[in-house]
């Protein structure tokens, strides 16, 4: 509850009490989802890098970058094939009414 009031503060969270409108629009990106994944990015890689500095022996970087860079091409593919199915699954047909 706490994040949602902060949210409202800096602006980037538009809340109404009124019912949302019947639009078949999936709308999964704004300022605020584009700062959450940009945020969560920047997690990701900073734990990956604080286990670089601590793991003995270390291993070379050209070694952590391929590691590294492996990561996140599975993490980006797993993020592709989740938009897919949450649009296929609000995706109405609209020759079945």
């Amino acid at each position: 509850m706490l994040t949602v009031g902060v949210l409202l503060f800096l602006g980037l969270f538009d809340y109404h009490m009124e019912e949302q409108d019947d639009s078949n629009s999936c709308n999964m990106v704004g300022l605020l989802g584009i700062l959450i994944q940009v945020g969560l990015g920047i997690l990701s890689f900073s734990v990956l890098f604080i286990k670089r500095m601590r793991e003995q022996p270390r291993r070379p970087w050209k070694i952590w970058i391929f590691d590294t860079s492996k990561q996140l091409v599975s993490q980006l593919f797993a993020h592709f094939i989740n938009l897919t199915i949450s649009i296929a699954l609000t995706y109405e047909d609209s020759s079945s009414d």
